[in-house]
């Protein structure tokens, strides 16, 4: 496989991801609040993304499998702006790449656009459209994102997540879900995470991505949400 380094304009950082419950959200803002430098600009603000998949749900499989390799495709929007921005995730174990392309698109289309060939990394993100096969939009996601910086790893928190599926998926037995859980997010350069003092017990690691989530909630695999009490 092509080392993610090789995908020209991305950047390279390792990812986990933790579960927060409601109950605790609060109290873990108020750590990354006292423990974490200035906050970043555009701290906060609300997020929107359409995901695309493959009609078997290929890249929804490759989350629930644990593969190693994953991709995932989206538009995404930030507060009330256009959808500006295609981007193409990759991951290996938790390290990840990320391509973004500029767009102008006054709403998400039906089945995954492309970059413009003359945008910087539109050839690698094509390529990569073009290997995995005819995408469609398969669900939406909006949440809203608290940003947090310190040294050189950057930590998200993401709540009120909503996911509803989109035209592209079939089977769905919801129209609309609330998972209930908040997600935690660090990204680093370090292969190993550390959260902030205090925050390791009041969050839940997880294998499982808010696409993931959302999307196996959507499809009543409701087992992805079964979660250890936690204090």
């Amino acid at each position: 496989m092509t080392p993610l380094t090789s995908f020209g304009p991305s950047f390279l950082y390792s990812e986990y991801k933790y579960l927060v419950t409601p109950r605790a959200v609060p109290v873990v803002r108020l750590l990354l609040e006292s423990q974490l430098g200035p906050r970043p600009a555009f701290a906060d603000g609300v997020v929107r993304s359409v995901y695309y998949d493959t009609i078997d749900r290929r890249l929804l499989g490759q989350c629930k499998d644990g593969a190693a390799h994953k991709r995932k495709f989206r538009v995404r929007r930030y507060d009330d702006l256009d959808w500006i921005q295609l981007q193409v995730k990759l991951k290996r174990g938790f390290a990840v790449a990320k391509l973004k392309c500029s767009t102008t698109l006054a709403r998400p289309p039906g089945s995954w656009p492309g970059a413009a060939p003359e945008l910087p990394g539109a050839v690698a993100m094509n390529a990569l459209s073009a290997a995995t096969g005819p995408l469609r939009p398969v669900v939406e996601i909006r949440y809203r994102r608290e940003r947090f910086r310190a040294r050189d790893f950057r930590v998200t928190l993401d709540t009120a997540i909503v996911g509803e599926p989109r035209d592209g998926l079939t089977g769905a037995l919801l129209s609309r879900v609330a998972p209930g859980v908040a997600v935690l997010e660090i990204k680093t350069p370090s292969p190993t995470p550390t959260l902030p003092p205090g925050i390791s017990q009041l969050v839940q690691f997880s294998a499982f991505s808010k696409y993931a989530i959302v999307m196996r909630t959507l499809l009543g695999e409701t087992d992805v949400l079964c979660m250890p009490q936690l204090h």
